[in-house]
């Protein structure tokens, strides 16, 4: 298993703090701070890379008004 896996399945482990991934009827997704679910993904290194895209594009956008 590459680093990447093994941090998503660490991330999943629910004997951890709560887990920022969520499965569903098969599919992942993800929690956001405002405690939204986003997704659908198929796997959970697919929910892993959209949190990773998703945490980018808010820095980029920046703190709202």
């Amino acid at each position: 298993m590459d680093k990447k896996m093994n941090q998503a399945a660490q991330q999943i482990d629910l004997n951890d703090e709560p887990s920022r991934f969520v499965q569903k009827d098969g599919q992942w997704f993800f929690k956001t701070r405002e405690r939204r679910l986003m997704g659908p993904y198929d796997t959970v290194e697919e929910a892993s890379q959209a949190v990773e895209t998703y945490v980018s594009l808010m820095d980029i956008r920046g703190p709202r008004p």
